[in-house]
């Protein structure tokens, strides 16, 4: 069964998980920690069934810049986004910066949420509505389509659920031909002493039985089992949510970060070749060789960056970089680094 993976973004407290527990009956929010502060800190994931033999999988994204790890870890193999706008807070900074993500990120598709509509005012809630054609305006969500609702009445989610039902139809249908690859979200233990890795396929097809390298430990391991949302399947495409009963590996060798793929499609190495855009809103030039954090995938990465052709860079401009880091990494797409001392970011770039 095919699977389209849905992100959900937006400023804290804008409404996201309250909004995936009305529209598939499951609460997101399953640690104690979450449940105990009343925010998103991973990632959580809900399935919708459509008639047409696909899954529609709503991922709840954290909205608290603290989080920002955990939110880019979770955008892995998403297609399309909804980005909501509480309608008692308007367009916050975090709402700004995730469109921001979502733009560098190459996200073509997506819908805009005015949640909370039965918290304010007619009169407010066409204040929000007007300042969204501006906020969007030149993205990818420009003329998207924009819903009003509320998760606690249930007004005006059925429009949405009806769109998100025509996006997983029209989506392509995976073809599953390029070697398989995830990046591992999570783990953890079972009864039996299974091991069990969680991610999104992000490309080719996982089949039960079959042998896979962890990168970058370079170990064997092989499938014993997997499950998409809680159901036995025997095998797995691009663009699903999938648990990976492993065999062959320790608890302690596998974390989050790592790569499972296809035995040879993937070469370990401390460099990367990338395109590097400095975000304009940076007060400073960036100077060569800065110690950053880097988010590759799920991992966070220590490194530091070399500009091939200047000893700095403006705000705003783009240059050919490599990244060095200290433990070898597959390739892949890196979505932002930070400045290793401040915790500034800094840049967002496409490897």
């Amino acid at each position: 069964m095919s699977t389209v993976i849905i992100g959900v973004l937006g400023a804290q407290s804008c409404g996201k998980t309250a909004l995936v527990r009305t529209m598939s009956g499951e609460d997101t929010d399953r640690r104690k920690d979450e449940k105990e502060r009343g925010l998103s800190i991973e990632p959580g994931f809900a399935v919708l069934e459509t008639e047409n033999s696909k899954q529609l999988s709503l991922a709840d994204l954290p909205g608290h810049d603290k989080y920002m790890r955990h939110l880019l870890a979770g955008l892995s193999g998403v297609t399309t986004v909804l980005l909501l706008i509480a309608a008692d807070q308007g367009v916050m900074p975090q709402t700004r910066e995730h469109l921001a993500i979502c733009r560098i990120l190459g996200m073509q598709q997506g819908g805009i949420v005015i949640s909370g509509i039965d918290r304010v005012e007619p009169d407010l809630l066409s204040m929000v509505m007007e300042e969204v054609p501006e906020f969007v305006r030149g993205s990818f969500l420009q003329g998207a389509p924009v819903f009003p609702l509320s998760s606690v009445t249930g007004e005006g989610v059925a429009p949405l659920r009806s769109w998100l039902v025509e996006v997983v139809a029209a989506s392509a249908e995976a073809k599953g031909t390029s070697p398989f690859r995830m990046t591992v979200d999570r783990t953890f233990t079972l009864p039996d002493g299974g091991i069990v890795a969680t991610g999104a396929v992000l490309a080719g097809r996982i089949t039960s039985g079959e042998s896979l390298l962890l990168f970058p430990k370079m170990a064997p391991v092989r499938v014993n089992g997997l499950q998409v949302h809680r159901r036995e399947v025997k095998e797995a495409m691009q663009g699903s949510r999938v648990a990976v009963n492993l065999h062959g590996v320790e608890e302690t060798m596998i974390e989050r970060g790592d790569v499972l793929a296809t035995p040879g499609c993937l070469s370990p190495s401390h460099i990367l070749d990338v395109d590097f855009s400095y975000l304009a809103d940076n007060s400073e030039p960036f100077r060569n060789r800065t110690a950053v954090r880097v988010h590759l995938g799920a991992a966070e990465l220590a490194g530091h960056i070399v500009l091939l052709e200047d000893e700095e860079l403006g705000p705003g401009n783009r240059a050919a970089a490599q990244l060095f880091w200290r433990s070898r990494w597959g390739p892949g797409r890196v979505t932002a680094f930070w400045c290793g001392a401040t915790r500034r970011r800094l840049s967002w770039v496409v490897a």
